[in-house]
């Protein structure tokens, strides 16, 4: 560690020998070998007064052997640290003390290698060897993007080669030697070094945690496609999961991203854990975004966090499905909420707003694989409001009713509320829905419908009687 130290932000420590003599000390207020002078007790207690835990992990080994290493974990005072090195100490052995820092303290720890990084909250860099998938596994330049994004520009991913395999961490505060936010616990050169394909997929833990909405724009954006200047701030409640949440997290700095549309509106939308589609509000104009997201969700089990997205001058609105056939691209003139409700059927869209929105499609597709894509056109080009990788089949068209088939009639002026409950029936029954008029088949209409593998009609319209 003391070769990788200069360059690189590692956790504080000192390290001493059988006889007490301290051998090397790196502490945010000191970075020199140890002095003769050196008391061990004296610079123990430096050690406990830098860690922002106020606990130091001991490390007991031999230099001759490659394993069999003693740890001691959450030492709470120099006295305890002292009597546990007199009992563990072996005969030409060393130790080393460092502080400890928290796995659950809204921070990350990952693995670099290969021009893929992968991280997870609350767990050590070797969770990669562990855990089998639900985190995010990205490109480097866009793992770092993103989490710069969340934990400031301490996240420093690009200044390592691709050839090197990097254990590191992230915290919510500075820590380390250099106080800084990023950790650097190991880093060495692959013996046979290649370059990864990561794949790309959420929902994962990590975007449970942010919220799903707010990492698909992230992510989005990181990749450097069109997405609106946003600012998203963390539920109290999540930024709570950090005993010292940074200030990007909360009101009134915020989490920020994204291209200036050249509107001066905004948009607020919650951002559930999980894609909810149109069940958590929406809303045209600003509001106080920690009293909104308590009054919809006091104690921050469903939203996790909300956006502040600015306003595209919306010639035509709608949403498309990209992946593995042409894109399917559904919309109307202007603002898109009553589209997506299910309120007024798709329009015929000029050629200049299918072109545009097909070529963001192909992009997203070539991303994302499968997804679901909610776009607005400002005439010139095409953004991206919200961005989801779905699984099953998507229907190309909704059927007509079937005679003698039983169906639960559902009007989307009920509200989407309403459209779940008569979906939890409908699978009880084991009917369908019958609905009421056309719908896109990318609205959240169809979606939940889809989603939920629950078959659906259209109600066939009676012809007027004549005499």
């Amino acid at each position: 560690m003391i070769d990788i130290s200069s360059s690189c932000n590692i956790a504080q420590f000192v390290s001493f020998d059988e006889f007490s003599k301290v051998r090397f000390v790196k502490l945010a207020s000191r970075e020199i070998e140890g002095r003769a002078s050196d008391d061990l007790s004296q610079v123990l207690a430096e050690l406990f007064r830098a860690s922002n835990s106020n606990l130091i992990n001991l490390r007991f080994f031999h230099p001759g052997t490659s394993t069999g290493a003693v740890i001691v974990r959450d030492i709470e005072s120099v006295d305890e640290a002292l009597q546990i090195s007199k009992s563990k100490m072996v005969s030409g052995g060393y130790a080393i003390a460092s502080e400890v820092l928290e796995l659950a303290d809204g921070g990350v720890s990952g693995v670099l290698a290969g021009g893929t990084v992968e991280f997870l909250m609350g767990v050590t860099p070797r969770f990669v060897d562990q855990v089998d998938g639900g985190f995010p596994q990205l490109p480097s330049a866009v793992g770092e993007r993103l989490l710069r994004s969340i934990y400031g520009d301490h996240v420093e991913l690009s200044k390592f080669e691709p050839s090197m395999r990097v254990e590191f961490s992230i915290h919510p505060y500075d820590v380390g030697h250099m106080g800084r936010r990023m950790i650097v616990w190991d880093v060495y050169r692959l013996a046979n070094p290649s370059r990864l394909k990561p794949i790309i997929s959420w929902p994962n833990l990590f975007s449970e945690w942010i919220g799903d909405k707010l990492y698909g724009q992230l992510l989005a954006s990181s990749l450097g496609l069109p997405v609106p200047r946003s600012i998203a701030w963390l539920h109290p409640f999540v930024a709570a999961d950090s005993a010292n949440p940074i200030e990007r997290w909360i009101p009134p700095e915020g989490i920020a991203f994204g291209e200036n549309t050249g509107t001066s509106e905004f948009w607020m939308r919650s951002c559930p854990s999980l894609r909810r589609p149109g069940l958590y509000p929406t809303i045209r104009g600003r509001v106080d975004p920690t009293n909104w997201m308590l009054g919809i969700d006091p104690l921050g089990t469903e939203i996790r966090s909300c956006l502040e997205q600015q306003h595209v001058g919306a010639q035509f609105s709608g949403a498309a499905f990209c992946g593995d056939q042409s894109p399917l691209i559904e919309g109307i003139a202007g603002t898109g909420e009553q589209y997506m409700l299910g309120l007024c059927a798709p329009e015929t869209l000029p050629i200049t707003v299918q072109r545009t929105v097909a070529c963001l499609a192909e992009e997203v597709s070539s991303m994302f694989g499968r997804s679901r894509l909610e776009w607005v056109f400002d005439g010139d080009r095409a953004w991206v409001v919200q961005i989801n990788q779905i699984a099953g089949e998507r229907r190309e068209a909704i059927s007509h009713e079937v005679p003698n088939e039983e169906y639960i009639d559902y009007d989307p002026i009920a509200g989407l509320a309403e459209l779940q409950e008569i979906i939890d029936y409908a699978k009880i029954r084991g009917c369908g829905v019958r609905l009421a008029r056309a719908v896109g088949l990318t609205s959240h209409v169809c979606e939940l419908l889809n989603n939920a593998e629950v078959p659906y009609v259209v109600r066939r319209r009676l012809k007027p009687q004549v005499g």
